[in-house]
């Protein structure tokens, strides 16, 4: 009897803590990445696949990695390429309705084409976390049939959907036998694909109990650094091991509030709120839009245009947390995409030069140890969000209009000083007690101290003999590296997302 007790509370230990029996992890894909970044320092990219391109496969997104990349961007985030839907008259083609964790659905591509894309990432200093559905499954899976067992149901045996949505059934995720198939199946990606993370679906749903065992256990995947991004506001999800949690707090009570008049001292509540359980490197992702918010609006439109995007975007990067940008930001693509995100293609030609303001805010956030993960304070007032960042000698400060009118603001004596603007190059002399006439969505994002930006070659240090190509041309962003008076990219070939012009050549390579 008591061997019999041991074992019990063995076994209770060991699912408590996540150390449960699991399938053998099939052979290690590629090389683990050894370039994901620090919680504090990821720039993260929506990938919207079924909108991406006429084919919404993983090849499109392939040929757009060098875009991304130059936006600043060091994490994509898949959405779901699993099969869905299925016969059954509850299923929907949503791409979260999901008939086997652990298959492509071939409209995205296969195996080998996941691959390409996590290695063409990886090559380009990306990590790549994907979409994980844990609450849920098509109605058409296979575990409806054969195991009954492994859903919620009824008195009468009734399997259930997942309140509030009738096209997918309501896995039991107090079922240990569920938790241990959850478990192999997200451990597949990482060893099978090479994956990085994971954004966990509806993770408000789930016990906190529930996150803790899952997360314990990837955690002991010790060849992989992991990123594990709740897609939940839940203040406790950080208490169970997540680094990201989702910033819907930000939006909905933050910035659409003040975009509609609130005043934005809102941001330092909301701010506060947040991080209630949050530890020095858990991080709260900040979007303008993403793909649940632009099945009904966008962000252009609840923000004012390209000017308000980008004002509530340099505040979501720099102020505290991740900045996050969906598919089609970068060119102001400005449409709606209804569920499930099948009647609309992103048009890449809107506004290619929108690409580059983006582009400079995510670099400065880049270049700068203080806006990553210096100390914040808050001198905002009714209409401007005005902070500094501080690390060490470096002092950032940043100053945004936060209105579609123009906003005086009274510089404090914590603010006074010489700074270089970070994107501009320019001196900017801030005097205690002096107004700053702001026009609508102005913002500064000034520097004092710290380690100078330096000129780096864009591609690396190129081996001689060999082939130089001349546009490889500097990092280091305008005023250190490269200007150009032109502000489209005119040949739109090689590095589209800056203003260089450049044009393809018959007898191959690049004109500058």
């Amino acid at each position: 009897m008591k061997t019999q007790h041991f074992f019990k509370a063995l076994l209770a230990y060991l699912l408590f803590f996540g150390i449960i029996l699991q399938a053998q992890d099939p052979p290690q894909y590629g090389t683990p990445f050894s370039g994901v970044p620090d919680t504090r320092d990821i720039n993260m990219y929506q990938v919207h696949l079924r909108p991406f391109a006429p084919s919404g496969n993983f090849q499109s997104v392939i040929d757009r990695l060098d875009a991304i990349r130059d936006l600043g961007i060091n994490v994509l985030y898949l959405m779901p390429f699993y099969p869905n839907g299925g016969t059954d008259s509850r299923d929907s083609d949503s791409p979260y309705a999901v008939q086997n964790f652990t298959a492509i659905d071939s409209e995205y591509g296969d195996l080998n084409s996941l691959r390409a894309l996590v290695d063409g990432a990886h090559a380009r200093g990306m990590a790549v976390i994907i979409d994980w559905i844990v609450n849920q499954t098509s109605w058409s899976h296979a575990w409806i049939t054969q195991h009954p067992e492994y859903y919620l149901r009824d008195g009468s045996g009734n399997i259930l959907a997942l309140d509030p949505f009738p096209d997918v059934a309501a896995l039991d995720l107090n079922n240990q036998t569920v938790r241990t198939e959850i478990i192999n199946a997200i451990r597949y990606w990482v060893f099978t694909a090479n994956i990085d993370g994971f954004r966990c679906d509806y993770a408000n749903n789930p016990t906190l109990d529930f996150w803790t065992q899952v997360i314990n256990n990837l955690r002991g995947i010790t060849t992989h650094k992991l990123i594990m991004f709740a897609e939940g506001d839940r203040l406790e999800n950080f208490t169970v091991g997540f680094d990201l949690n989702f910033g819907d707090k930000w939006y909905y009570d933050a910035l659409k509030p003040i975009a509609s008049g609130t005043s934005v001292s809102q941001i330092q509540t909301t701010t506060n709120t947040e991080y209630t359980y949050a530890n020095s490197t858990q991080q709260v992702v900040r979007y303008t839009a993403n793909h649940d918010t632009e099945t009904s609006e966008t962000a252009m439109n609840v923000f004012g245009g390209h000017a308000g995007v980008c004002a509530n975007f340099v505040v979501s990067a720099c102020m505290r947390g991740v900045p996050f940008l969906t598919a089609g930001q970068e060119v102001d693509f400005n449409q709606t995409i209804p569920w499930p995100y099948t009647s609309v293609d992103i048009n890449w030609n809107t506004n290619p030069s929108a690409a580059t303001e983006f582009s400079n805010i995510l670099n400065a956030r880049n270049n700068s140890e203080a806006i990553r993960r210096g100390t914040m304070t808050n001198y905002s007032d009714n209409n401007v969000c005005a902070f500094t960042k501080v690390s060490g000698s470096e002092k950032v400060v940043v100053i945004v209009n936060m209105r579609n009118a123009t906003s005086s603001y009274t510089i404090p004596s914590a603010l006074a000083g010489t700074y270089t603007g970070m994107i501009s190059g320019t001196t900017n002399v801030l005097t205690s007690g002096s107004t700053m006439s702001l026009p609508a969505f102005q913002y500064y994002i000034l520097r004092s101290g710290g380690t100078p930006v330096e000129q780096t070659p864009y591609n690396g240090v190129i081996a001689i003999p060999g082939t130089v190509e001349a546009e490889n041309y500097d990092n280091g962003g305008e005023g250190v590296a490269y200007h150009d008076n032109d502000a489209s990219n005119n040949g739109g070939q090689y590095r589209t997302s800056e203003g260089v012009d450049i044009e393809a050549c018959s007898e191959g390579g690049y004109n500058v």
